[in-house]
């Protein structure tokens, strides 16, 4: 449980601020916005004085601070500002009195309308924010681009061309403060409602503004925009405990790792990057079969197929029907499915304008239809990519942001209603934060297309003339970076980070080898997200497998992405940890990454990351250590497991896998009065 902190709003009735344990976060609440011709600027006009009462609402009992801003003599917005005292929250309201017309400013998140807030950061706050994923639309095909993290150490650094949800404010650590955890106070800022077209932004004066897209030309009386001011401490643990809040209020549980295939188990991919990726080989009934026959004869525990693009389609990215392309499928997926007992996670785009389902624009009823052929199909996820497309090329998922919301709902509900998960890709921000009230929206890729790192794989597509690809060309640092930084946060949120799928054989023919296959097993048997792989039959290295798969085919996966350690955050040296939590025994796992373009030397202190008594395992050198030290080159890992010491002993695991004691194998664990311990693991047989 979140420590209370003490939260406080004032007001002199010309300038306003929050306040958090005896320090200013927020100063400056206003508003900034058109209504036909005419700019709503609260910071250039007295403001008036905030009445207060107290009231109670789903969130609990706040003390509540109201005014209202004016353009002339006319009320155009009812303000609020409502501090939860027990929570550590405080929510500010944006209410329109009357209908208002005239906000459109141009087809555009990054130029946004109906700011309400618009506040100033204090000065000696750093930032981590997350890119929103949408910019300009009317441009060209396909639009937007991944949600990026971005720090920095003051509000001017804060990008002024770029939208983004949430601001994460922290204040900085003492590196140097040996064995104390590292968890600063942290101040979360994210849209409260309408996720689907609200961001943040920074203005050129230096406010930000919580706005709603620039296409939005009127709200109806009485409607509400929403921000939410999280306080808490630990970069992580406020993080999660935010999603804690957003998921309760929408009653939807954190997903359960074996509730769900995707989770639980390995499998085979072909999207960009996989060897039968439709750039490269392909698939089709004949390869799917072979394909599940070489994992029965090697006994590779893959469990079902990932699979791109199966569907009638005149574009990459838009889909004119999801129905099984007949020339590589002429029995459909099914009979595949039946025959091979491996069902699907089954590839979306964003509908092409001549798509077959007619319906007049109607989701509800399009997604219920598709929703049935994937089902019918034999699909257990839905993995709809080309998300942040489908909203760049519809205008009224931008202009209106009750029909985006509904829009997002109805895609999800279609899904429900058939039983299947929901991966998301090429997403927004606002999509994440918007999953917390999707009970089947389960995961979410993190980071561009693994392709876009494989140097092999590009330089075959230009040597076939398909050069746009290696424009797209992106450093192994920035993916895990990216990864990292995007899959704690979504994490928080309840979605489990998908790193996209990897090659697992280091010298794969026809270009595909990827020297770093040990790195990426092990970053993404530490996502605790999904696991997939795309080599050719024949090819996949059995071992790396070994280190990710129990002979059951049930994931060694640790029990949450790695959560960033909060003061390494502006050094090329990034170190993070997770862990395995059962019972009484909790095992973590310590992983160092350099993100620079240079060897770094470290040396982890590892009281910065727990405070308990712990054995230091070196994973790759296979010994036990005094302590965490070494040297890294660019985009090299260093992996370090610490047990609980426990008398003279501490129990490992399986050191023939990545994550050595998944919580799941843990049964039972009894420490003695005499110092040791004993505990029980289930292990499958012949393990």
């Amino acid at each position: 449980m979140p420590q209370r902190k003490q939260i406080e709003f004032i007001n002199d009735g010309k300038s306003s601020a929050l306040i958090c344990e005896g320090r200013e976060w927020i100063t400056d609440f206003g508003a900034y916005f058109p209504v036909n011709g005419k700019w709503l600027n609260s910071h250039r006009a007295d403001t008036n004085s905030f009445h207060e009462r107290t009231d109670e609402d789903d969130l609990g009992r706040y003390h509540r601070y109201e005014t209202i801003y004016y353009i002339e003599q006319t009320p155009i917005i009812r303000f609020t500002v409502k501090v939860y005292h027990d929570l550590s929250v405080v929510v500010t309201e944006a209410e329109t009195p009357a209908d208002l017309h005239g906000l459109r400013i141009e087809d555009s998140f990054s130029n946004s309308t109906f700011n309400a807030p618009t506040f100033r950061i204090a000065d000696d706050l750093n930032f981590l924010l997350y890119t929103f994923g949408l910019d300009r639309s009317g441009d060209d095909y396909p639009g937007g681009y991944w949600p990026e993290a971005i720090y920095g150490r003051s509000s001017e650094e804060i990008p002024l061309d770029k939208p983004f949800a949430p601001l994460i404010l922290f204040q900085e650590t003492d590196k140097e403060d040996a064995g104390t955890v590292d968890r600063p106070p942290v101040l979360i800022v994210a849209p409260f409602n309408f996720y689907i077209t609200s961001l943040l932004r920074r203005f050129d004066d230096g406010y930000i503004g919580r706005g709603l897209h620039g296409a939005v030309d009127k709200l109806s009386q009485g409607t509400v925009t929403k921000t939410i001011f999280f306080f808490g401490d630990g970069l992580a643990e406020t993080i999660c405990a935010f999603g804690d809040l957003l998921l309760n209020l929408s009653g939807k549980k954190r997903p359960v790792t074996r509730d769900h295939l995707l989770l639980e188990r390995l499998g085979h991919w072909n999207a960009y990057g996989g060897y039968y990726a439709e750039i490269f080989h392909g698939l089709d009934e004949e390869k799917l079969r072979e394909l599940a026959a070489y994992f029965r004869m090697e006994k590779i525990p893959v469990s079902y197929f990932g699979l791109d693009l199966w569907y009638k389609f005149d574009r990459i990215g838009l889909a004119r029907s999801y129905s099984p392309q007949k020339g590589k499928y002429p029995r459909g997926l099914k009979g595949v499915r039946d025959e091979t007992k491996l069902p699907y996670v089954l590839h979306l785009s964003a509908l092409d304008k001549e798509h077959q389902y007619g319906s007049d624009g109607d989701f509800s009823q399009i997604y219920r239809r598709i929703a049935a052929q994937l089902s019918e199909e034999g699909g257990i996820t839905a993995w709809h990519d080309w998300l942040r497309t489908q909203q760049h090329l519809t205008a009224k998922l931008r202009c209106d942001p009750q029909a985006a919301e509904e829009w997002f709902a109805e895609i999800a509900q279609a899904f429900s209603g058939e039983s299947l998960s929901m991966l998301l890709c090429m997403e927004t921000m606002g999509m994440n934060l918007a999953s917390t009230q999707q009970p089947n929206i389960i995961a979410v890729r993190s980071f561009t297309d693994y392709l876009f790192g494989q140097a092999g794989q590009l330089a075959d597509l230009d040597d076939r003339n398909l050069g746009g690809f290696s424009r797209e060309s992106t450093a192994k640092q920035a993916f895990i970076k990216q990864n990292l930084f995007v899959g704690m946060f979504c994490w928080g949120l309840g979605l489990y980070p998908f790193y996209d799928l990897f090659i697992t054989n280091q010298h794969h023919p026809e270009g595909f080898a990827d020297p770093q296959t040990v790195e990426e097993a092990l970053l993404r048997a530490l996502s605790a997200g999904p696991v997939g792989i795309g080599d050719k039959i024949g090819e996949v290295d059995k071992e790396i497998v070994d280190r990710l798969v129990f002979p059951d085919g049930i994931l060694a996966k640790a029990d949450h992405p790695p959560f960033i350690v909060p003061s390494t955050i502006f050094d090329d040296l990034l170190v993070t940890y997770t862990e395995s939590q059962s019972a009484n025994l909790r095992t973590i796992y310590l992983l160092i990454c350099n993100v620079g373009e240079k060897n770094q030397e470290y040396r982890v202190d590892i009281d910065r990351i727990c405070d308990d008594d712990r054995l230091i395992y070196d994973y790759f050198a296979e010994t036990m250590v005094d302590c965490a030290y070494g040297t890294l080159p660019p985009a090299g890992i260093a992996y370090y497991i610490l047990p609980p010491r426990v008398g003279e002993v501490a129990l490992i695991g399986f050191i023939d896998k990545y994550v050595t004691l998944p919580a799941e194998r843990v049964t039972g664990v009894h420490k003695l009065a005499a110092g040791g311990m004993t505990t029980t693991l289930h292990a499958p047989p012949h393990h």
